[in-house]
C-alpha cells in the first residue's frame, strides 16, 4: 500500500526534533498542557488513591455511564445519545464512515486541518474545498459553500477504499469600478481545474479520470450608497462545472450550471445598530435529469449592535 505524505506529521516531526528547541511556537493549535499532578490536585487529596484503583481493561464502547451522564447533564441531552471517543480524530473517522457511500463528497475549508481531507480521501470520498482568503479576513463565504454543496449524492465513479491524490489549479481576477461613497461595481471571475492521479487497487486499476473537472465561477456585485449609513446592493454569482468525461462509470452526467442572486439593504443607525435585510434565490440545473433541479428562495435578517465598545453583538434570522 502506498500512503500519501501527511504534511502535518512531517511538520510535527520537524518541530519536536528542532535543535535548538523552538521557544515560541506561533503555528501550533495545542491548548494548555497539563501535568498529571495538576489534574489530580483538582480532585482533592484522595484522587491518587482512586486513580490507583482504576481497572486497566476494556470498558463500555460508548464510554462509562458516569462520564456520559455528566456530559449529558452539561449538554441537556439523553445519556444514551452520548458517544465517547478518543479525541477529535476518532470522531471525524466515525463521521466520514457514515458519509462514505458510493459517490459521496464532502466540502472542507482550505486551509484546514490536514487530517480532515486525508481521512475523507482514504475512504474514497470526493473532497471539495472552499477558500478562506486573507483579503476577506479569513471569513467563511457561505455563497461559495452553497455553490459546492450538492442536494443529492454526487456519484464519483471511484471504487474501493483507496486513497487518491490530485492536482488543483486555481486562478481568479477582480476589478472594481466606481466609488464606495456612491456607486461601486465589483467584478470577480475564477476557475478551478482538478485532475486526479491514477490509482492501482487490489483488483486492478481504479478509474479516476471521470472525476477530472473544470469549474468556472463569477461574482457581480453592485452597491449604491444613499448616505454614509444607508445602502442597497445586488449580487449575481453564476457557476458551471464541466467534467472531462460526460458520463461517469455509473452512467451519470455530473455537470451542472447555476446562479445565485441576492438583493439587500444595509442601514447603520447612529453607529450603534447595523441592520441588514437580504433576500435571494439559488438555482442549480444538473445535466442528468435524475438529480433534478434546485430553485430555492431564502432570506436573512441580521441585527448587530455595539453594547460596550469595542465589543459587538449580533443576531441573525434565516428563512
Amino acid at each position: 500500500m502506498q500512503l500519501a505524505p501527511f504534511l502535518l506529521d512531517e511538520w510535527l516531526a520537524a518541530k519536536f526534533s528542532a535543535n535548538p528547541p523552538i521557544e515560541f511556537d506561533l503555528g501550533s493549535s495545542t491548548g494548555p498542557v497539563w501535568k498529571l499532578r495538576e489534574l489530580l490536585a483538582l480532585e482533592g487529596e484522595d484522587a491518587h488513591e482512586r486513580l490507583l484503583d482504576t481497572a486497566l481493561s476494556y470498558t463500555d464502547p460508548a464510554g462509562s455511564a458516569e462520564l456520559r451522564c455528566e456530559i449529558a447533564m452539561m449538554q441537556g441531552v439523553d445519556p444514551d445519545h452520548i458517544q465517547i471517543v478518543t479525541g477529535a480524530a476518532e470522531a471525524l473517522l466515525l463521521l466520514f464512515y457514515l458519509a462514505a457511500e458510493p459517490g459521496a463528497n464532502v466540502v472542507l475549508s482550505h486551509p484546514g486541518f490536514p487530517s480532515n481531507a486525508a481521512l475523507a480521501e482514504s475512504l474514497g470520498i470526493e473532497v471539495r474545498r472552499y477558500c478562506l482568503r486573507a483579503e476577506d479576513g479569513f471569513r467563511t463565504d457561505l455563497d461559495e459553500i452553497q455553490r459546492l454543496v450538492d442536494p443529492r449524492t454526487d456519484p464519483t465513479g471511484l471504487q474501493g477504499n483507496a486513497p487518491t491524490t490530485y492536482e488543483l489549479y486555481t486562478a481568479s481576477g477582480m476589478a472594481l469600478i466606481g466609488h464606495a461613497e456612491d456607486n461601486l461595481l465589483s467584478l470577480r471571475m475564477g476557475v478551478n481545474r482538478i485532475s486526479y492521479d491514477p490509482l492501482q487497487g487490489s483488483q486492478g486499476p481504479i478509474e479516476t479520470t471521470d472525476r477530472d473537472n473544470n469549474e468556472l465561477y463569477g461574482d457581480v456585485d453592485f452597491r449604491h450608497t444613499f448616505s454614509p449609513r444607508r445602502a442597497v446592493y445586488a449580487k449575481i454569482r453564476p457557476n458551471t462545472r464541466n467534467y472531462d468525461l460526460k458520463f461517469d462509470q455509473s452512467g451519470f452526467q455530473r455537470g451542472s450550471n447555476g446562479v445565485r442572486i441576492d438583493a439587500g439593504v444595509d442601514w447603520d443607525i447612529d453607529s450603534i445598530f447595523l441592520v441588514n435585510l437580504e433576500t435571494g434565490i439559488q438555482h442549480q440545473s444538473y445535466d442528468d435529469s435524475r438529480f433534478g433541479n434546485i430553485n430555492q428562495p431564502d432570506g436573512r435578517i441580521s441585527l448587530s449592535w455595539v453594547a460596550d465598545p469595542p465589543h459587538q453583538r449580533e443576531v441573525e434570522l434565516y428563512a
